[in-house]
């Protein structure tokens, strides 16, 4: 049910004990194709928070589809091998004709709206050859501009959007439930309180989206610096 190649990671072992134990729950409870009907009841059964959820979809363990609030195990075709003739097709068939299957996991096609636009999800991948390459800039750009409105220091956005548009499309789309994720667990605090936020064309070129977040508890103090 589950392949040491994405549970024995650093990735998934940098999580919070919760979130990997809800990660385990939502495996156990999913079809054959990897989709999990009522993530919500699961987590209140297993005493997970929303938090959780939000870790493994920053991480890209868990996509969040836009119906019903289901969502799929992003490496399901790692962890499982399922018989062909014991195989039962997912009744999510529409949302899984949105998904494709990369070295052994869900990727998201790119220009159908696979997630719901709460600013919490995975957004779809950029995918050259179904979309006009015009049609792929203008939602890159539309992400830069969600990811600019999400982001706490607003200081040299034309250099920030450079830096942006060097990044690939799957590291953009997880930039914003990082900043998310790093703003509500204080990431960027000192041992003086203060929060020390980087400009995000510092936090673009660094690729700060893959920052492995320690949750504080100290008043908020915004200091900034290039």
């Amino acid at each position: 049910m589950f392949s040491l190649k994405v549970v024995d990671t650093d990735t998934f072992l940098d999580m919070s004990p919760s979130a990997q134990n809800l990660y385990f729950h939502l495996g156990m409870r999913a079809d054959d194709d990897g989709f999990v009907a009522s993530p919500k009841k699961i987590m209140v059964m297993v005493n997970a928070s929303e938090d959780d959820m939000k870790v493994l979809i920053a991480k890209n363990f868990v996509i969040k589809m836009a119906t019903n609030g289901v969502s799929v195990i992003t490496h399901w075709h790692t962890n499982n091998l399922i018989r062909p003739d014991r195989y039962q097709e997912t009744d999510y068939k529409e949302e899984k004709s949105r998904l494709e299957i990369t070295g052994g996991k869900y990727t998201q096609s790119f220009g159908i709206p696979n997630v719901i636009p709460d600013g919490n999800q995975m957004a779809p991948q950029y995918r050259l050859g179904k979309v006009r390459l015009g049609k792929v800039t203008d939602m890159a750009a539309d992400g830069f501009e969600n990811l600019w409105v999400e982001y706490p220091i607003k200081v040299k956005k034309a250099k920030a959007k450079e830096s942006w548009l060097k990044i690939t499309p799957q590291d953009q789309a997880l930039c914003l439930p990082a900043i998310k994720n790093q703003m509500a667990h204080f990431h960027f605090r000192g041992k003086d309180g203060v929060d020390y936020i980087p400009h995000l064309t510092t936090w673009l070129n660094q690729r700060r989206w893959e920052d492995q977040v320690e949750i504080k508890k100290n008043d908020v103090n915004v200091k900034n610096y290039g």
